[in-house]
Formats: C-alpha cells, structure tokens, sequence
C-alpha cells in the first residue's frame, strides 16, 4: 500500500512582517532556458513569518512559517536578486553599487512579505509576490530561527545535512561542491526543481 501524501501546510495570505535568517550558496546549477542550455550560480535566501506560527510536529512548540526564493547571484539591471534587494533596503542602487553589494549584509534583517497562493501542477502553493521595506512604527518580532548563511568559503558539513533533500542535491551537483570534496562533477544534468517558493 502506498502511503497518502500529506496535507501541505501553506502559510496564509496576505502582508506579513518577515525576517531574511538563512542564504544558502547553492554553487553553479546546469537548467535550460527557452531551448538553450543554461549556467547560473545560484543562492536560496529564507525568511521566517514571526507573527505567523504552527505546530508542524506533534509534540514540538509552534513555529513560524518559512518562505524561500532561490534565485541567481546576479545584482544586474535584469536580475531577480536586485529588486528583492532594492525593496528590503528601499534604495535604489547604480549599477556600480548593485554590482558592489554583499548580499550577506542582509542576514538578520526585516522587512515585509506579500504572499498569495497559485496553482501548478502539484496543486496549491504559497508565492511571495512583494517585498518592502517595514512601515513606520511597526516592529518585527525577533528571530525565532539562528541566522545561517552557507558558503563554500564556511562550508558547515553538519548544518548542510540538516538541509531538504531539493537542496542538498542541486548542491551535489555543482562544479563547486566537486570541488570542495575532491570527486568529479557528475555527469546527468542537474534536475531543475522548481523551489524558489518554498512554504516550510
């Protein structure tokens, strides 16, 4: 018998204060893009709803809901990364600065997170839509989850195996983490899994 899937447990909708706690350096991920073959180094960045929290063990405390977006590391005018950036800091930065700025500098930080629900063919999923900088006078609970950025410079094998499976491949599949461990880069294209919204 094959066990029942269960339940994905979607954080609501709506405008939430967030905090950026986690930039995972995924390494450089083979895809495709309109027919052609693709190369971007990638990096996943995960904010945590302080506000917004739920049981999703039985026995442990609540938790706050997760929201991730893996993007590619690129500050260019035509990048993903750079509004994201842009809005949390509600700055509007020149090439040079964009191309100057260390991402890193975002741990900790909060902002605010729109988040809508969309279907695909996995059925119902969480997106975040906006990011923004907090009003004035509002106040975003401290962190619940430790500030953690990954890195192949900080590499921290025991937080890596804490990681879901998604991620974990996509990074075994990368020159750099060939690199970093001494074995060959593997030969199947890496699988493109589409996790740039991730609930939990």
């Amino acid at each position: 018998m094959i066990a029942p899937n269960k339940p994905k447990i979607l954080p609501p909708q709506g405008t939430f204060p967030a905090r950026l706690y986690k930039i995972i350096y995924i390494g450089t991920v083979k895809g495709e893009w309109k027919g052609k073959p693709t190369e971007n180094y990638q990096v996943s960045i995960t904010w945590e709803l302080p506000t917004k929290t739920h049981v999703f063990k039985e026995g442990e405390e609540a938790k706050p809901f997760s929201m991730s977006k893996t993007l590619t590391l690129s500050m260019g005018a035509k990048s993903s990364l750079r509004p994201i950036v842009e809005s949390m800091l509600e700055v509007s930065f020149t090439d040079k600065e964009a191309k100057g700025y260390d991402i890193d500098e975002l741990l900790g930080m909060a902002c605010l997170l729109g988040i809508a629900y969309e279907e695909d063919a996995n059925g119902k999923k969480a997106v975040i839509k906006s990011f923004s900088q907090l009003p004035e006078g509002m106040v975003c609970p401290p962190a619940v989850n430790p500030a953690k950025i990954l890195s192949y410079q900080n590499f921290d094998k025991e937080y890596f195996l804490t990681l879901p499976d998604w991620i974990k491949e996509k990074m075994e599949k990368t020159p750099e983490f060939a690199k970093m461990t001494g074995k060959a880069v593997p030969t199947a294209e890496s699988s493109d899994i589409d996790a740039s919204d991730v609930p939990f």
